[in-house]
């Protein structure tokens, strides 16, 4: 059975109006303490099962929404800082249960200033039934923007007062003096990472050079067995000694196969600028016609085969 903790109130679910709704205490401390402080029970009141009957808020204490029960009636939904307001035992304004530990204190935490700051691990404070501090109309509506940030984060319900928050907010500047400081090393390293990428690319750079003039003076102390070695991975006998710088050379089939090859592959001019350009040691064209009309009889059987070579004078 419901039933309303109010002092002399007799509301409950066996004797009152259906009409009458019954909430439950806030879980927000704040808001439950004044709940607790406008009941004006001298019996404790155990607040997680106590409910207060719908009589005792206005108008102004409801939202416009609506929820459902499990039995399908749909009841009014209290806003989130809704204090009991009418037929009260007592008709003074509600009030705050404060700690005996803490000094009367009726600075209220603004919404601006709690705002941006970081909040550690939350801490229980034991509140007594004594120390009240009394909180005008206008009070309350002024904390309503405190309440709303209060409600929607757990973790601020430790706030209650200014000297409380003043020693959240020295942490926060604490932690982000030591922010802005770290990102300033952070920064350095990264100027001096850069500084170090730019050396290593200089540096590289010159060992390319160095490396260049090793490969040259290393060629240029090959002797000249070793010269050739190298250069008979590509080139002919004949190619070799040309570039030996030899004027009179005896082209093999095998160099006037090649040169035909080039020839037939590509254009005049391909041919010229391999030869003259780029200085590629290739016959030269009329000896390439000459010996390929000479296999060309050889294959029609108008001569007798036999090896020819053919002299050429290197121009």
């Amino acid at each position: 059975m419901n039933s309303c903790v109010v002092y002399g109130c007799t509301s409950n679910t066996s004797t009152a109006d259906s009409r009458v709704q019954y909430y439950y205490f806030p879980k927000h401390p704040l808001v439950a303490q004044q709940w607790l402080a406008a009941c004006w029970q001298p019996e404790p009141i155990d607040i997680a099962n106590a409910q207060i009957c719908s009589i005792h808020f206005d108008s102004s204490c409801f939202s416009t929404e609506y929820k459902m029960d499990y039995l399908g009636n749909y009841t009014k939904v209290l806003k989130f800082d809704a204090i009991p307001n009418l037929y009260l035992p007592n008709t003074q304004q509600s009030i705050i249960l404060k700690t005996a530990d803490d000094p009367v204190s009726t600075d209220r935490i603004n919404s601006g200033d709690i705002k941006d700051i970081m909040v550690f691990e939350l801490q229980t404070v034991p509140l007594p039934v004594n120390n009240f501090v009394t909180l005008t109309t206008n009070q309350i509506a002024d904390g309503c923007s405190t309440s709303q940030v209060l409600a929607d984060n757990e973790k601020y319900k430790h706030v209650t007062n200014k000297t409380q928050l003043e020693h959240i907010k020295n942490a926060n500047l604490i932690l982000k003096r030591n922010c802005e400081e770290y990102q300033m090393v952070i920064n350095q390293l990264k100027e001096k990472i850069n500084r170090r990428r730019e050396e290593v690319k200089l540096v590289n750079e010159e060992i390319r050079k160095i490396s260049r003039h090793l490969d040259a003076a290393r060629i240029n102390n090959l002797s000249v067995a070793e010269q050739r070695n190298i250069l008979s991975k590509v080139f002919s006998e004949s190619q070799i000694k040309i570039l030996s710088g030899k004027k009179k050379i005896y082209w093999s089939n095998d160099d006037m196969a090649m040169g035909y090859t080039i020839r037939q592959i590509s254009n005049k001019r391909c041919y010229f600028y391999l030869s003259k350009k780029l200085n590629f040691p290739l016959p030269a064209l009329s000896s390439i016609k000459r010996w390929s009309t000479l296999k060309k009889s050889e294959l029609n059987g108008n001569l007798k085969k036999e090896e020819s070579k053919f002299i050429e004078d290197v121009e």
